[in-house]
């Protein structure tokens, strides 16, 4: 639990009771859940945008949805239009996608390769860092000087962005702690992996990467189920149901253990303990060491809206992109060895694993909707825990009201 206190919680007790707080700081036997308010009500997800999204790190699309110098991907997020641009520097970028002269988008569609950006409603250029470099007839000339602007400032506006692990994360509101600071509890448990060495493998042409899949539930709903709750395994999934391994209790014991360190959270699992759900995957495993293949697989979650299992010879990421708080958008990539490109089995095995997973994003995406649909009940409140199950999801529930109360001063 979060061990975090914070000033008056300005204005937050509209949304949440003083007790309904308490409940949630609860230790896990007694504590419960966030209202259901908080998973349909729309000025809780806009203070969740404003203290949760705005401030903090969050995942926004893949690097490889831009794969060129010049390519270009228009993007709306809470309803601002944002612009994702990688440069002549191969840098990726991010903007806000409007002009400052005109108030239109700088990009309406797609672009591969561009050499610059031209606004379409008056003709500004800008250079593939953002650069204003020509207002065409701005002064009644054909190619005005810059200095006619009279000082005013008609770059593009940038989005703290930076790219690690293939993906773009951005902060909104410039002033989260560094990049490396939030990625370092992922990247400490994950030590003994090829991080940044694993080659992206696209599912369904690329359409997963770039455009995603779309759940009728709140952002919090399904990331509850992606990577925290574990005893839905067996109930949910044809595969875990039909293991002699799941539920991952042994006597009473459990066969996984809880992974917990500050925005990082999920489930873990020796590898000889899960033999029998999952079979090795005969392709060059992503460790560092070749000798030795990871002895460890996790279910995790980086806070706020990443989703990372990890196998013996692959990992996937998933970006969770709020909406609206019934729906929500799910970006997904897959990962491998650089060398199992190359193996005469990979494509074989590549498939029968986004099958795999496909089949799983079906079943949970079926019971995530129910969860969010048993939400609009008038009956169904602050719900409670499992402590033998749940000390991930009573974690992520206190990280969410620690951004909830945390006042804007700090």
């Amino acid at each position: 639990m979060s061990t975090r206190r914070h000033a008056a919680p300005d204005g937050l007790e509209r949304f949440l009771s003083a007790d309904q707080r308490a409940s949630i700081r609860a230790p896990i036997s007694e504590a419960r859940t966030l209202p259901r308010t908080a998973f349909t009500a729309q000025d809780f997800f806009d203070l969740e945008v404003e203290r949760i999204f705005r401030r903090n790190w969050m995942a926004l699309c893949f690097a490889d949805a831009l794969p060129n110098r010049g390519d270009v991907v228009p993007l709306e997020l809470f309803g601002m239009p944002l612009l994702a641009l990688r440069g002549d520097d191969a840098q990726v970028r991010v903007f806000h996608n409007v002009c400052p002269y005109d108030g239109c988008l700088v990009s309406l569609d797609p672009q591969e390769r561009a050499r610059e950006l031209v606004v379409p409603y008056h003709g500004w250029r800008y250079d593939l860092r953002g650069k204003l470099r020509a207002i065409p007839y701005w002064d009644g000339n054909e190619t005005p000087d810059l200095r006619s602007l009279g000082g005013r400032d008609g770059d593009l506006a940038p989005v703290r962005s930076a790219t690690q692990l293939g993906i773009v994360f951005i902060n909104l509101d410039g002033n989260a702690g560094t990049i490396d600071a939030y990625l370092a509890p992922l990247r400490n448990l994950l030590s003994d992996l090829r991080l940044d060495e694993l080659v992206a493998v696209e599912d369904d042409d690329g359409k997963l990467l770039r455009e995603g899949r779309t759940i009728r539930a709140n952002w919090k709903t399904y990331l509850e189920n992606a990577a925290i709750n574990i005893l839905h395994e067996a109930f949910t999934h044809g595969l875990y149901g039909r293991s002699v391994e799941v539920p991952r209790v042994r006597d009473g014991t459990k066969t996984h253990f809880a992974h917990l360190d500050g925005v990082l959270m999920g489930l873990g699992y020796e590898e000889k303990d899960v033999l029998q759900t999952y079979p090795p995957i005969p392709l060059p495993h992503i460790g560092r060491d070749p000798a030795r293949p990871p002895q460890k697989g996790y279910f995790l979650t980086l806070y706020p809206n990443l989703v990372v299992p990890v196998m013996n010879a692959a990992l996937r990421t998933n970006i969770c992109l709020p909406q609206s708080p019934g729906l929500t958008r799910i970006l997904h990539c897959g990962w491998f060895h650089p060398d199992a490109l190359a193996d005469p089995q990979f494509e074989t095995l590549r498939t029968s694993l986004r099958d795999t997973f496909h089949e799983a994003y079906r079943e949970d995406g079926r019971v995530i909707e129910a969860v969010q649909r048993g939400r609009r009940s008038p009956v169904s409140g602050q719900h409670f825990y499992a402590p033998f199950w749940d000390e991930q999801h009573h974690h992520f529930n206190n990280l969410i009201l620690d951004d909830l109360e945390a006042s804007r001063a700090e």
